[in-house]
């Protein structure tokens, strides 16, 4: 699954919904997910379609980003933000996340900003090596901001929020 020749991005529609929100579910660990269990909802009741790049392989979305822009004051409006990012489990770690990654850089430009940014856990591990093969940089550190399952034995443990950036041209 997932030939990164075939893979095909492009944004999603109110079809998706079903399908982004079992790949959402699939996604949410709580070792990486500091909101808690997962609750269902509707996929499209916090993000709206024109925000959500969906990865299609063989006619089936196996993974998503939403990117925004980051806030609504004027001061901000070059910042987009990736607000979300899942990938099917048999799809990981065969090029699915890095090919989000570039067309979420490349929107981002055509929308005009000029800079993305996005926040992630001291302890995905796998996560800030994608980030950073991708030209993300730690900008901010908010020591111990979560406490989460993540000792031993799933012992409560302090885990930094990391705010990463890159510029977008």
């Amino acid at each position: 699954m997932a030939d990164p020749q075939a893979l095909t991005i492009r944004f999603s529609a109110e079809s998706d919904a079903s399908r982004l929100e079992e790949l959402q579910r699939g996604s949410w660990l709580p070792r990486v997910t500091p909101a808690g269990p997962y609750r269902p909802r509707s996929f499209f009741d916090h993000h709206r379609p024109e925000e959500v790049l969906v990865a299609v392989s063989d006619a089936v979305p196996i993974g998503y980003l939403v990117v925004r822009r980051a806030s609504q004051m004027a001061s901000r409006a070059h910042v987009a933000s990736i607000e979300g990012l899942g990938v099917a489990a048999a799809a990981r770690r065969r090029g699915v996340a890095g090919a989000l990654l570039q067309a979420a850089e490349r929107v981002a430009a055509e929308r005009g900003f000029t800079r993305l940014t996005l926040h992630v856990l001291s302890c995905n591990v796998a996560a800030l090596a994608l980030y950073a093969r991708h030209g993300f940089e730690t900008e901010g550190v908010l020591r111990g901001e979560f406490q989460l399952p993540v000792g031993p034995g799933g012992a409560m443990a302090s885990v930094d929020d990391i705010l990463l950036a890159k510029r977008v041209a």
